[in-house]
């Protein structure tokens, strides 16, 4: 299996739970809207194929693939908790590190991970000590 990469500028977000579609629905909408507000788009992979997937794995299948340094992951607490923390995975510098941004600041965390001008490292260290990025220096 191989992941597709999103055209430029835009990130890649795989669905890795399938308990509840209607709090998929409800949880890709929410993370739209976000990223509605500046004009920012994610791919968003709904693949039976990725249930379970975890940050190692992604790593795994996204070795040889120089084009994507990062993606994220929705797993059951990203969908049903309030506050809708994806995973960000790390997949060129430290494959595998990982940490866990809320919807508000997904288009801030995927936009500067992009256009490099923070790196992965910068996030992970600012997430707080639940490991959750909420935004801020």
């Amino acid at each position: 299996m191989t992941l597709p990469i999103p055209p430029d500028a835009q990130g890649l977000l795989l669905r890795t739970d399938f308990t509840d579609d209607a709090a998929w629905d409800t949880f890709r909408k929410t993370l739209q809207r976000h990223l509605d507000d500046y004009r920012a788009s994610m791919l968003f992979v709904d693949d039976r194929a990725h249930a379970g997937l975890t940050p190692g794995g992604l790593v795994r299948l996204a070795e040889g693939d120089e084009d994507l340094a990062f993606a994220f992951l929705a797993d059951e607490e990203a969908i049903n908790d309030p506050e809708h923390p994806v995973i960000a995975v790390d997949l060129a510098d430290e494959p595998g590190r990982a940490f866990r941004v809320v919807a508000s600041e997904l288009f801030s965390v995927q936009t500067n991970l992009d256009l490099a001008t923070t790196d992965f490292a910068d996030f992970a260290r600012m997430a707080g000590r639940d490991g959750v990025y909420r935004g801020g220096a």
